[in-house]
């Protein structure tokens, strides 16, 4: 019997939300507690120098507001790197490392090829390879290699055995050694593969054509593979896809379908079922989310700074948290797919500095409203979304996302902030540009003891901001990681620097050493222009991160 992940839940108690990405549809003033911020009296007087500058933060050390699924920042592949010729490159040990670094983590293998791949277990295996993406890898020692080094020996003959059939694959919607592939770079990487299954595959009737799934289930459950299950890729989009409609009472026979089926493959009749997800909003539909971070009016690495794209994800998750809470209490929200820019991104812009400020935020955003998990999309694939590129070197949202993992743990706390952040004027929406949000420190990072507390803070000002730590936090000692671009490119950088050391792989098994530089007790943080920055309370013994 495979083991449950950690804190997951079966599907009758999660919603995974799919988010391609968010549209810019209105402006809204920051009110949430993480990132709004009271203005501290004055009395009619026009505030002096300190008091438009200097910002009063305290945390709530008792309870977390939220505790998360430990997997909270998890990735996704999409099934296009089968056609695409992708799924080939997971071999590499330089890839592995990487998705290593962001484990623990859910690894959701869906999007918008899920509902067009057919499993076929094929006895006659294919005797030759064709080409693939070689551009990308002709410099790259073992991309290609069918001896490329996973985790382990047992690693090393999976991958060998299932490279010459992954062009046939590539060529055609069947897959079957592509599973295996997968299975082996999630297991050595340490995550928790959730495969999506093709919900178009329909009888005429209009019913779930079954047969193969079943196929699926007992060959993987032959392997012994740990995998959890999900239904179809935002079903709300059927009709414009493909001219045929799935409604919400038969994808709710299909997801009861599917779940004898679990029951009937004896590996698989504990595992867990997530979904459904939904995409663009319907008048039935329950999960309203669907928009772009980026739209025709993100030209410049400057438009990331605009804080209507930040805010506007707030309202989203809002309406779909307060629908879920009242159809179904206590069910979870995901959200899927989410990524910097629609499609494949913007060359130069949407795989730059820049776009890390609305990743960060958007993880910050997530937790304050109780978003259980959130699937960065994709960590790997042609284009400029993703975590690593094509030639397998980390783009800087992947640096956020190591250090967020490295320091930041499910436990959210709520955040106090006082001070002046910018002169009103009439008629315009204050919005804020500092964004503050704080949790317990991650108890995987042994560096600190439980009690520990993580600020991390994103600065959109193009000036420096002064930022005196009050209340409970005062006079502790600060291990500060100031995450700023490198090189002369400014805020379209493709490398990031930590605390002024730039963060690159020392070789493909071996990350920099994410060192802090400490702040001595009472000091005033200086955010420099345009950075963020994680900060960690060592020795504040907050009661709500000791248990």
């Amino acid at each position: 019997m495979p083991k449950s992940p950690r804190c997951a839940f079966p599907w009758t108690s999660i919603w995974l939300a799919s988010l391609a990405a968010l549209m810019v549809q209105s402006v809204l003033s920051s009110s949430s507690s993480s990132s709004a911020y009271q203005r501290t009296a004055t009395d009619g007087k026009r505030p002096g120098f300190m008091e438009r500058t200097l910002v009063l933060l305290d945390v709530n050390t008792r309870s977390p507001i939220r505790v998360l699924n430990d997997n909270f920042l998890s990735l996704q592949l999409d099934p296009s790197i089968i056609k695409d010729g992708w799924l080939d490159f997971l071999s590499s040990k330089r890839l592995v490392t990487l998705a290593r670094g962001l484990a623990p983590a859910f690894l959701r293998f869906g999007g918008k090829r899920t509902d067009f791949l057919q499993f076929n277990n094929q006895k006659n295996l294919a005797k030759f390879r064709g080409p693939g993406p070689d551009y990308y890898l002709k410099n790259y020692e073992d991309g290609m290699s069918a001896k490329a080094v996973f985790c382990s020996l047992s690693c090393v003959e999976k991958a060998a055995s299932t490279q010459l059939v992954l062009l046939k694959e590539q060529l055609s919607n069947i897959y079957t050694r592509s599973l295996d592939k997968l299975y082996n770079f999630a297991d050595c990487a340490g995550l928790h593969l959730i495969f999506g299954l093709n919900a178009l595959h329909r009888n005429p009737d209009n019913s779930w054509n079954t047969s193969s799934t079943l196929s699926l289930l007992k060959y993987s459950a032959g392997k012994k593979y740990n995998i959890s299950w999900e239904l179809g890729n935002e079903p709300n989009a059927y009709r414009s896809m493909v001219g045929r409609a799935v409604n919400s009472t038969q994808l709710a026979q299909d997801y009861a379908k599917l779940r004898t089926l679990l029951q009937s493959v004896r590996y698989y009749h504990r595992a867990q079922l997530y979904g459904p997800n939904v995409g663009r909003p319907r008048k039935n539909a329950i999960l309203l989310l669907d928009a772009y971070f980026m739209d025709g009016r993100v030209k410049k690495a400057e438009d990331f700074l605009k804080t209507r794209l930040f805010d506007t994800l707030t309202e989203q998750m809002m309406k779909v948290t307060q629908l879920v809470n009242t159809h179904t209490p206590g069910k979870k929200v995901w959200l899927g797919g989410l990524g910097p820019a629609w499609t494949g991104g913007i060359n130069n812009l949407s795989d730059t500095y820049a776009a890390g400020f609305l990743w960060v935020n958007t993880l910050g955003m997530a937790a304050v409203q109780g978003i259980d998990v959130v699937l960065r999309h994709s960590f790997f694939d042609y284009g400029y979304t993703h975590l690593v590129d094509q030639h397998f070197n980390p783009l800087p949202d992947y640096w956020f996302s190591l250090v967020f993992k490295h320091l930041v743990g499910p436990r959210v706390l709520q955040v106090r902030v006082a001070g002046l952040q910018r002169k009103p004027q009439p008629g315009r929406v204050i919005r804020d540009k500092l964004r503050i949000y704080a949790h317990c420190t991650s108890y995987s990072n042994h560096n600190y003891v439980r009690g520990s507390i993580t600020i991390y803070i994103i600065n959109l000002h193009r000036s420096r901001k002064k930022i005196k730590l009050a209340g409970t936090l005062r006079n502790k000692t600060v291990h500060q990681y100031l995450l700023q671009p490198y090189g002369t490119e400014g805020l379209r950088a493709r490398y990031v620097q930590l605390n002024g050391e730039k963060l690159v792989m020392s070789d493909n098994e071996t990350f920099p050493e994410l060192k802090p530089k400490t702040l001595r007790a009472g000091r005033t943080i200086a955010m420099p222009p345009t950075s963020i920055g994680f900060y960690v309370i060592k020795n504040i013994n907050a009661y709500a991160c000791r248990r």
